[in-house]
């Protein structure tokens, strides 16, 4: 009879829309091999060629361009300048002036929200020009002056120059003229599209045949109605991590950075796919193949079963052992080639989980903590950022399909 094999102290493995109190207990689980029979997987087939891959990137580009994701900005009412403010103010109180009541200059500027200086200027030139003539800022630039910018701005030698360097060359304008300068000329500072450099002969990007490969397994997962990809990785905890910023009333004793009690570092394993997260645990310690056995099993039971399924990870050691080799869990796992994590799309929704750990509200027992940590992964929280993350996987998947050395 085997013995039984355990995990580290661990939560349950748990999913975003749903944890309930003993899930966050923290125990050793019991490691049974299992057979997904449920759970079909998809093979990497052979690597497609490069227009094929261009082609489909693009569709999937146009379709996730459809949808805004939540940095998205609302356009916004513009706001009337200061001169178009004053002569408002102007036109309002001149129709007091015109009006059949004898209104004191007081009452005027109540009533219009203005200074009594500038009732009395409107009323006093009202009475002597008997019209009103529109409020121009002092100091204009002159005409000459501005076409000398223009100038200096459509010079092709000044095409980098940014705000500040033009102004060095024309003290006498402010950034702000600068700049509605440049943009009534049609200018945006907009980003330069970098183009590969040569590529070195004695130097060649490492495992170009297994990133092909990488690339081509997740675009045909990305776009076939019947599969799907899924993301692991693991990450630190480290629970006397605090923020650099908190409110002060500047009385008393403020909070200290790094002075939470507690000196572990819980390090969480986490699957997501391309809408959010799908499942993730907590450990106590560093995770070994057991541990990672255990938490796949577990997560992919979870997965719907309609669809052919395939997961990137790294290749770290507790990945690739010989232990999870033997398991029925390992015919889902990809293989990403080493260091290139760009193609892992849970690296990007790492950093928003980094910052929100940092700025979780003050616990006192480690229930409290599990809680808070568990609540970063909300599903209703990420889905909107997921939308943007998945943008930028789709870009970093065309920037690695175009490079020159797989050709």
């Amino acid at each position: 009879m085997h013995k039984p094999k355990y995990t580290g102290h661990c939560t349950r493995v748990m999913v975003p829309w749903e944890h309930r109190p003993d899930d966050l207990e923290l125990k050793q689980r019991c490691v049974k091999r299992r057979v997904l029979k449920d759970h079909n997987h998809f093979e990497a087939e052979k690597a497609l060629d490069f227009v094929e891959l261009d082609r489909m990137l693009g569709l999937l580009q146009e379709h996730i361009d459809d949808i805004p994701d939540n940095h998205t900005a609302e356009l916004k009412r513009s706001k009337p300048c200061w001169r178009d403010q004053v002569n408002h103010k102007r036109v309002e109180i001149s129709k007091y002036y015109h009006s059949a009541c004898n209104y004191s200059v007081k009452k005027v500027a109540e009533l219009t929200g203005s200074d009594q200086a500038t009732v009395k200027a409107v009323f006093k030139q009202l009475q002597i020009r008997g019209r009103l003539v529109p409020f121009q800022y002092n100091n204009q630039l002159q005409q000459q002056d501005l076409a000398v910018l223009g100038e200096c701005i459509d010079d092709p030698r000044h095409l980098f120059y940014s705000v500040p360097q033009i102004k060095r060359m024309h003290p006498r304008f402010s950034k702000k003229a600068i700049t509605r300068q440049i943009k009534l000329r049609g200018y945006t500072w907009k980003r330069l599209k970098r183009t590969p450099a040569r590529p070195d002969p004695r130097r060649r990007v490492p495992h170009p045949d297994l990133i092909h490969q990488v690339v081509s397994t997740v675009v045909r997962g990305l776009f076939d109605d019947d599969k799907a990809v899924y993301f692991v990785d693991e990450f630190k905890l480290p629970l006397f991590q605090t923020p650099d910023y908190s409110w002060s009333k500047g009385e008393g004793r403020d909070y200290l950075f790094n002075s939470r009690p507690e000196t572990l570092t819980y390090t969480g394993i986490v699957m997501c796919s391309i809408r959010g997260f799908e499942a993730y645990q907590i450990y106590t310690d560093e995770v070994n193949s057991r541990d990672f056995q255990y938490f796949m099993q577990e997560a992919i039971l979870r997965l719907p079963t309609d669809k052919a399924i395939t997961v990137v990870m790294d290749q770290a050691t507790w990945h690739t052992a010989q232990l999870l080799r033997q398991t029925d869990v390992h015919r889902f796992f990809c293989f990403n080639a080493p260091g290139v994590f760009q193609l892992n799309m849970i690296e990007n929704a790492f950093s928003a989980i980094r910052s929100d750990f940092r700025k979780r509200a003050v616990t006192t027992t480690t229930a409290e903590e599990l809680s808070a940590i568990a609540e970063l992964f909300s599903w209703e929280v990420n889905a909107k950022r997921f939308v943007g993350y998945y943008k930028n996987y789709l870009r970093s998947l065309r920037r690695y399909a175009e490079l020159e050395e797989f050709e």
